[in-house]
């Protein structure tokens, strides 16, 4: 889940669905209008690595230059973890390895 200002929500769709092209059936976001929230979904027939490679890091990437930030509703998880660093400081991101120690 990444966090964009509303009128960014639209222009990160659109480029994923420009970048993705027909390699995908399609890619939609929903989201909390409210706080901004935007879950990026691709939907492809078959996984592959070759249409991963295409969407990451691009995604994260693309979200810190909206100046978006990489959020998770249920935690980071071990795929988000990787691209903290392109929209959080590093100071910031030592606060929550240090507050996930304490829980």
């Amino acid at each position: 889940m990444m966090c964009h200002c509303l009128l960014n929500i639209t222009t990160l769709v659109d480029d994923m669905r420009s970048r993705m092209g027909n390699r995908c059936e399609r890619v939609f976001g929903y989201g909390h209008l409210g706080d901004s929230n935007l879950h990026l979904q691709i939907q492809m027939k078959e996984y592959s690595q070759e249409l991963r490679a295409l969407a990451e890091p691009y995604i994260y990437k693309r979200t810190a230059e909206l100046k978006g930030s990489i959020s998770a509703e249920h935690g980071m998880g071990f795929m988000k973890r990787n691209y903290l660093k392109l929209a959080k400081s590093s100071s910031y991101v030592s606060q929550m390895r240090g507050s996930e120690k304490n829980i």
